[in-house]
């Protein structure tokens, strides 16, 4: 599995490029920060064939945002948590029995270093305790 990280994906023709670097690195998941997607930007808009996305958009501020594109014939899930703050740019996806988190913290965050370790760490302890009931 090939993953890869890309940025700035509203910006013109950025779709087409970030699609040009899946496929010639045979890439399965693109973990994407800084989307800068807004409610406007429907799916298809930014669709690439043969990969599904999964979004986080940032509200009620510019730029921000961050999104994970998977192989379409890998399993793929969203995953809540059920103290989910929109305060923090972190999307979870579950990819058959790995997750994968896409993270975006901005270079003035509306929040401290501690409290988005902590927050990460709350969410990790869900998914464990998600996994483990499952079992």
């Amino acid at each position: 599995m090939y993953v890869c990280m890309y940025m700035y994906v509203c910006k013109p023709h950025a779709v087409q490029h970030l699609l040009a670097d899946l496929h010639s690195y045979n890439t399965d998941v693109a973990v994407i920060t800084e989307t800068h997607f807004k409610n406007k930007h429907n799916d298809s808009a930014i669709s690439v064939p043969g990969y599904t996305v999964l979004r986080r958009d940032r509200e009620r501020r510019r730029g921000g945002g961050v999104a994970l594109y998977v192989r379409s014939s890998l399993p793929l899930s969203a995953c809540n948590f059920s103290g989910d703050d929109l305060t923090y740019e972190l999307l979870w996806g579950r990819i058959g029995d790995t997750f994968v988190g896409a993270l975006y913290h901005p270079p003035r965050p509306g929040c401290t270093v501690e409290s988005i370790l902590d927050y990460i760490e709350t969410c990790l302890e869900e998914l464990v305790r998600a996994i483990l009931q499952q079992l």
